[in-house]
């Protein structure tokens, strides 16, 4: 959706994942999800007991909510967006950082 990853799944011999390719759906759903395996980026669950549709619900709706939300409200940053290779995208501000800082409301 608007060229970002909603979700994923991943299997394995013992387990399978699904993959919200955001580090913050998983913890605005930790009631919801007790009792899974967790990584950073992973739910893990066994392959004889798949995730109820109405938490695939919930997952899915929390990463589309995040992927929609304005690109400051994302980030909770300023204004400033950094110019790379392969386009525009939040600054980052960290030092030694190659991407040149632009501020979105520049004037030419």
């Amino acid at each position: 959706m608007d060229g970002k990853t909603v979700a994923g799944f991943a299997a394995f011999k013992d387990h399978l994942s699904y993959l919200p390719f955001s580090g913050s759906v998983l913890p605005r759903l930790t009631e919801e999800l007790r009792g899974y395996t967790m990584t950073k980026s992973a739910l893990h669950f066994p392959v004889d007991r798949p995730l109820p549709k109405t938490l695939v619900t919930k997952l899915v709706a929390a990463r589309l909510s995040e992927i929609r939300r304005p690109p400051a409200a994302e980030t909770g940053a300023s204004s400033e967006r950094a110019v790379t290779s392969v386009g525009v995208m939040p600054a980052t501000g960290r030092p030694g950082s190659p991407a040149l800082k632009v501020a979105r409301d520049a004037s030419p």
